[in-house]
């Protein structure tokens, strides 16, 4: 079980499961949350404290939905390194 707290909410989910799982934005502001999640990453600066930070650069207001996506997006992206070629 992970868990991440942000503006004072915990977020939970089961990451027991290891095989191979990609996060796959299902909507337009999931698709932005991932390109700046992903812009940070390649910047080799995303430690999960900087999830504030990000949430700061996206420019709408968040659902609760989007904002657990984004959680579970910054610590995907860190087990899951952008690598180049």
């Amino acid at each position: 079980m992970r868990t991440v707290r942000f503006h004072g909410e915990c977020y939970s989910w089961n990451s027991q499961d290891r095989g191979i799982f990609i996060m796959k934005p299902s909507s337009d502001h999931e698709l932005e949350i991932a390109r700046v999640v992903d812009e940070r990453a390649s910047q080799g600066n995303l430690p999960v404290t900087a999830i504030a930070e990000i949430a700061a650069q996206i420019p709408f207001t968040m659902s609760e939905s989007e904002t657990q996506f984004l959680i579970r997006y910054v610590v995907w992206r860190r087990d899951n390194p952008i690598r180049t070629i």
